[in-house]
């Protein structure tokens, strides 16, 4: 993320032990947030479109990663919950279910399409996922240390 270094966790107040800097980030773009619902109901369904797509994207990614894992018999040696033969059918389900959502969940919600009534999600997030590839290209993959290290990112 951009200014990631700013809103790092290492700039945590001595005494509260939380990082302000984060928690004044995140306060504020959430109260700038609220204010979306009073100037137009629009941006608001779209601002709730949107959160849901991104929802059911994040759904889709580990379900879809760890049916690929199964498939391929790569094991996990540790699993506190297993679903045994009912796994596979329950996760094609969700995987089927999700795409089922995302595939019309940007649609507008009435018709005729007015540029009052359109539902924005899917361009928002289309500019989202170009934001943060353009994002991962200039500084992200340079700075991403991977899972587990301990590195310190500058």
């Amino acid at each position: 993320m951009p200014f990631s270094s700013f809103f790092a966790n290492r700039h945590a107040h001595p005494t509260l032990r939380i990082p302000l800097n984060s928690f004044f980030l995140v306060v504020t773009v959430i109260a700038l947030l609220s204010f979306i619902q009073i100037s137009s109901t629009t941006a608001f369904n779209a601002l709730l479109s949107l959160l849901t797509l991104a929802l059911y994207i994040s759904y889709v990614v580990p379900i879809t990663l760890h049916g690929h894992q199964t498939s391929a018999r790569q094991a996990h040696t540790i699993l506190s919950f297993r679903l045994e033969k009912f796994g596979l059918p329950i996760n094609v389900f969700g995987v089927v279910y999700a795409v089922y959502v995302i595939m019309f969940l940007p649609f507008p919600p009435t018709l005729p399409v007015t540029a009052v009534n359109v539902n924005y999600a899917g361009p928002v997030l289309g500019a989202v996922l170009v934001f943060a590839l353009v994002e991962w290209c200039v500084n992200g993959r340079r700075r991403w240390t991977g899972p587990g290290s301990t590195k310190d990112v500058t």
